[in-house]
């Protein structure tokens, strides 16, 4: 019984950091929660989980900061699904449209996918936006390995290397275009990046507390619901000795 009690426990904690948590907010933003079929107001504070869908309005934004320090700015008219979060390989998310900012910590993956490419990364900053037509991706730190859907929707086995201060285009079905020096829209990002990396060494601190509160809330809960379930398991057996 011990060891289904720590198995509950241990279950419990691996769940709970796979979050993410929003940290500021302007506008109006909503979320699909997984497994729903409406879309409902988010607040800051409000935390993400796999599955969920973050969109934004015209004149909305969002900050999430994941478990593991990574941190992701959505700007208007966009739509983000969260598709894995884990503290060892990092996250897997889709953007559909619209805009991000994003800053990877070191040593930390992360992989963001589009309908024409897929970004991984490891402790970079860079950003993404979407259109129905095309994938415009740069870099402002450390590098990316981008590779392009073909017309039969697979990924091309060659990556094109993103290196710093450059940026590139992905068209439907088609490869990167030529790396070229960030013109004037990414240079705007990038200014925009200081910020979220200044904001990075106050959340970095705020959100480890943040999540470590969570861990010991759900273990008790655990621990709580274990003890239940043992307490119903012996009531059970008490019965079945008395027949």
């Amino acid at each position: 019984m011990l060891l289904f009690l720590l198995i509950n426990i241990l279950l419990y904690s691996q769940e709970l950091v796979e979050e993410a948590i929003i940290t500021d907010i302007k506008g109006v933003v909503e979320v699909l929660r997984v497994n729903t079929t409406y879309w409902q107001r988010i607040e800051k504070d409000d935390f993400l989980y796999i599955g969920d869908i973050v969109r934004t309005g015209k004149d909305g934004s969002a900050e999430i900061v994941f478990s593991d320090g990574n941190i992701v700015e959505l700007t208007p008219f966009s739509k983000l699904k969260i598709e894995k979060i884990d503290v060892e390989k990092g996250e897997k998310l889709e953007l559909e449209i619209g805009g991000v900012l994003i800053k990877v910590e070191k040593g930390k993956g992360f992989e963001i996918k589009t309908r024409h490419a897929v970004c991984a990364v490891r402790g970079t900053e860079f950003a993404v936006s979407v259109s129905k037509e095309n994938t415009h991706v740069g870099v402002f730190s450390g590098k990316i390995l981008l590779r392009h859907y073909d017309a039969k929707g697979r990924l091309a086995k060659r990556a094109l290397v993103l290196r710093k201060n450059y940026e590139t285009l992905v068209r439907m079905y088609l490869p990167p275009s030529r790396p070229k020096r960030l013109g004037r829209r990414m240079r705007f990002l990038k200014e925009r990046m200081k910020r979220l990396r200044k904001r990075a060494k106050i959340l970095r601190e705020r959100m480890k507390r943040r999540f470590k509160e969570r861990v010991k809330l759900k273990r008790k809960r655990a621990i709580k619901r274990q003890k239940i379930k043992r307490k119903r398991v012996k009531e059970y057996m008490r019965k079945r000795r008395r027949r």
